[in-house]
């Protein structure tokens, strides 16, 4: 395919992705799921991975949404393996991570949560994204409240806390500039 035709239909995936939010939002989830359904599939013929693995992030809501916890983790998963196997990039790992963190807390898992949401907020090059990191540390503090270890979790609650006001301090200083 040529590299406008790849462009179109890299288009045509995002914009089914637009739709699919929409069906969500109205839940309209059975409409959500098969216009993202068909977004991934456009991926998967130009083998795109970072937004194949945002695809997959993109069911696992949808599934989440509905209580298929089974299903949204299934599709973090593999999401996940895609986007370690490659280059992926390391804020969308962060945020599968967490993703899939919180659906094993919805599952009754905090110990596979705190095992996975530990080694995510300690992968090298994590701390260069402020909000995910901060989003995996409130998740894991959740994770730890749930597999009641408070003290540890008020620790990773305090984390997440300091890390979300540096970077709304940061932003609101380049506002200023």
């Amino acid at each position: 395919a040529s590299r406008r035709e790849r462009g179109d239909r890299a288009g045509i995936a995002k914009g089914l992705d637009t739709i699919s939010l929409v069906h969500q939002a109205r839940g309209n989830y059975s409409a959500a799921l098969a216009a993202v359904s068909e977004s991934l599939e456009l991926r998967r013929e130009f083998a795109l991975v970072h937004p194949i693995a945002e695809s997959l992030n993109n069911i696992a809501v949808i599934y989440e949404a509905q209580g298929d916890y089974a299903q949204a983790a299934r599709s973090l998963r593999e999401a996940l393996a895609l986007n370690t196997d490659k280059v992926g990039s390391a804020s969308l790992n962060l945020e599968i991570q967490t993703h899939l963190g919180a659906v094993l807390l919805r599952q009754g898992r905090p110990t596979q949560a705190i095992q996975l949401l530990t080694a995510a907020v300690a992968a090298p090059g994590a701390t260069a994204f402020a909000f995910q990191l901060a989003d995996a540390r409130y998740t894991l503090g959740r994770a730890l409240v749930a597999g009641r270890r408070l003290a540890e979790a008020r620790t990773v609650f305090d984390q997440a806390l300091a890390l979300r006001d540096s970077q709304h301090d940061r932003e609101g200083r380049a506002l200023l500039l």
